[in-house]
Formats: C-alpha cells, structure tokens, sequence
C-alpha cells in the first residue's frame, strides 16, 4: 500500500515526561498532495499543465547554459469539427488518444505538456542541432498515421507542429512564443506539418496574418471577393457539362489571393458561413445571369465542414436558389468526407430535404478517409469526386489504378456519377475514359477562370 503518514505532538507532563499524541494524517497527506498535483497537471491527460511546463522549459534553460533546449508546439488539426459534432466527450477521448501517441516518440525525460484545448508543447533538452529536432518532430507527426477509433467510426487525425531551439539566456515565454509563431505558419501552409521558427519570417508572418483577418472582414461589403470557376467535362466527348465554384480575393495590396491563403482565417475568424453564402449566391446568380456561365451547364459549390456544423444549411441553399431563380438539378452540392464523417442528425436530416427537391449530393475527396463506403449508403450521394491523389500516380501506381476502378465499378452500381479530381495529361486521360469513368476536371481542360472568361470561351467553342 501506500507510505502512511503521521503527527506526532508532544506535550512536557511535569519535569520528567513527556505525552506524545501519534495522528495518521495519511488520508488529509494524500488529499493535500493530489490538490497539488491537480495544480500543476491537466485533469483529462494527466500530462503537466501551462504552468508546470512553463517552470520546466526555464529550469532546462537555466541549467544547460552552454547547451540547447528544443521546443514543440502542437495543435491537433481541425479539432473543433470533432468537438462540435461528436461532443466534448469524444473530443476528450481524441486529446487522451493523442497525448498517449505523442509520448511514443519521446525519452523518458522529455516533458509532454497540455497547454490548452488541443495544444500541446514538447520540452527536449540537449538538442545538437534543428535537424534533431525535425527528426523528433517527424516522428510525432507519424505516430500519428494510423487512424483512430471514434463513436464506431475510424478518424484520421493529424498535428501541425512549430519548433524553436532556447539557449540561455533565453526565457521561457520567448522560446515558447517563436514556437507559437512557426506553428501558426505550419496550420497557414496546410496543416499536418512541421515548421521551424524562421525570425526573418514569422514575425512578419504573425503581424500579416492579423492584418489579413481585419482585411477579410471588410472584403465582403468592399466588394473583393471574386468567383472563378473551373470546367468539369464529359470524358467522352470532352464537352463541358458544369463548373466547380471557387471563390477568390481581389485584396487591395497583396492582389489575387488564392482559398490557401485566407480560407484557415475565415474558419478560425467565424467568417466562412458569410463567406459561403456569398460564393453559394454568385454561383446560382452567374448561371442564371445574361452572359453569365451557358445555361446547359450545372454549378458546384463546395460546403466546408464548418458551414456543416451549423443548423440552416438548407435554408441557406433553398433561399440562394429562389433568389438567383436556378433550377435545384442544376446545383451541386460539394461535402466533404470529413463533414459526413462526423454529421449531426441535423445535417443528414437537411442533406436529405436539398437532395429531395433535387440538389445534387456531390461527396468530395473520395477515398481521402476511412469510412467512405458506409457513406455512399447513409447519404443522398448523387456524384462521387474521386481525390486527385489517386489520379496523378495512375499510370505508375498499381494500387491507385485498382482503388479508381473499385470505386468506378461501386459508383456505377449505385448509380452515381463519377468525376475524376486533377487531370493534367492526355495519359491520364485515356486511362480513366478505358476505365469507365464518365467526367472530369482538371488543368488539361481548364483552369479556374473568372465567368466572363468561361462565358467567351465556351463561346467560342460553341
């Protein structure tokens, strides 16, 4: 059992004695020390909390003065999708997941520390150099390759990482803030990377990140966003049939910006629902405008996972559609594997009211995940969007070319369309027309354009 713990008091009885009164205190002992272990640890995983990690980095600082300390800072990517759609309680199960992953790859006297929500951040002493610890880094990013298990569903789930080295005099909170930073540049770059503190540009990189949040809110009132759109043909006769939606921004310094550059901002910001809206009504409104996109054709507009989230999806999309006047069939729906993933009742339930008055389904990134069949049977999917991941190997990669063709074979059971993601090359071409693949996009047949460039050119092939 455990160490017991007494009181001893003594009290003097006349001049030759003494009564000693023995109290075991082993229960309030322990009470006292799991008060302070709670101070200093985090409730869920058990791991040192921002404090004590804080008090730990400036001690291995202090007492390597000739050597180097190596910092980690962690963010789960996309956590609040899971915690906004399965629940705190599988968020906290993903975090004690995660934690136990991420003290895989470690010494034993490295310190994994929780210090926020999804944060964690990684003390390593005695680094020799930034590529130790890239070397470290690239092993927790691939612990975390094998997905996890989550409300009967398998969710792959991945980390971005930033990393600072500390020397004395270093202290704690500068070392911790250049690993912040370089973090903050691995989530802008796409997440599911390392990055290491550069100073020559993460601090530029931080000041121009807040600046291009403040800038997208005024852009929808400034009139800045702009609609580009790329052709989706018939492979077999290299017709364009529709458009995918892709949303721009005309900033008054930085010029075009590409979805890369603002999209993370306007989920963490709240902006991507108006964002949405507005990229969902000049769709509708392009194709159903005089010199707009030909009226032959259908629209698809992708729905991001945090749009998902949110009740009124329906009534978002039923409400640009009387607006513009757009028939329902002539509207594609782009969801995410991830979204359906993790669907609330809601959202299945609202999927299923746009698909009933004739909206067209359309499951993105197909085969990206891990549960896409039982997707393809729990949802109103009418087209599949097969991942350019799959099509860009297809002609040097036998297992590529057998998943393309298991899921051409499925979607053509059930009835659904198939588009293949990122053709680039007349090969690839040729090989998905020989497997029965009935549509596709991609840079051999177009680059995103704005409409009045779209609406030329399919004039002039008309």
């Amino acid at each position: 059992g455990s160490q017991p713990w007494g009181r001893v008091t003594a009290a003097a009885l006349g001049t030759d004695r003494v009564v000693l009164q023995v109290e075991d205190i082993t229960s309030r002992r322990e009470a006292e020390l799991e008060l302070a272990n709670r101070a200093l640890h985090d409730g869920l995983t058990g791991a040192p909390n921002r404090f004590l990690t804080r008090q730990w980095l400036a001690s291995a600082l202090e007492d390597h003065p000739g050597g180097r300390v190596g910092i980690l800072y962690c963010d789960v990517d996309r956590f609040k999708i899971v915690n906004d759609s399965l629940g705190h309680a599988a968020g906290d199960e993903l975090l004690l997941h995660v934690a136990d992953r991420l003290r895989g790859p470690l010494r034993p006297e490295d310190l994994l520390g929780r210090v926020g929500g999804d944060e964690f951040v990684i003390v390593i002493e005695d680094v020799d150099s930034a590529a130790d610890l890239a070397r470290v880094a690239q092993r927790l990013l691939e612990s975390l390759d094998e997905p996890f298990e989550l409300g009967g569903h398998r969710h792959a789930v991945s980390i971005s990482l930033g990393g600072a080295i500390g020397t004395y005099p270093d202290t704690a909170d500068e070392v911790l803030i250049r690993a912040d930073m370089a973090l903050l540049r691995a989530k802008r770059l796409g997440r599911a990377r390392y990055v290491p503190f550069d100073p020559g540009v993460d601090r530029v990189a931080t000041r121009a990140d807040l600046q291009l949040e403040d800038d997208l809110r005024v852009s929808l009132d400034a009139d800045e966003l702009r609609a580009h759109y790329q052709p989706i043909v018939d492979l077999a006769d290299l017709s364009v049939v529709g458009h995918e939606a892709l949303v721009r921004w005309e900033h008054p310094t930085h010029g075009l910006l590409s979805p890369a550059r603002f999209l993370d901002l306007a989920e963490s910001s709240g902006l991507i629902r108006p964002l949405g809206w507005w990229m969902l009504s000049r769709a509708c409104t392009d194709l159903t405008s005089p010199g707009g996109l030909p009226a032959g054709t259908w629209v698809a507009v992708n729905a991001s996972p945090s749009q998902l989230t949110r009740t009124g999806v329906a009534a978002d999309v039923t409400r640009a559609l009387e607006a513009s006047g757009l028939p329902p069939g002539k509207l594609h729906l782009e969801v995410t594997e991830t979204a359906l993933i993790t669907a609330s009742a809601t959202l299945a339930s609202e999927l299923r009211q746009l698909s009933d008055l004739g909206v067209k389904i359309a499951l993105d990134d197909f085969g990206t995940g891990y549960s896409s069949l039982a997707l393809l049977r729990s949802f109103p999917v009418d087209v599949v969007k097969i991942d350019m991941s799959f099509v860009a190997p297809l002609l040097t990669d036998r297992s590529a070319r057998a998943i393309v063709k298991a899921v051409l074979g499925l979607s053509q059971d059930l009835g659904m369309t198939t588009v293949a993601e990122g053709i680039e090359t007349e090969d690839q071409l040729e090989v998905l027309r020989d497997m029965g693949c009935s549509h596709g996009q991609g840079f051999l047949f177009g680059r995103p354009e704005p409409v009045a460039v779209r609406a030329g050119i399919m004039r002039l092939s008309a």
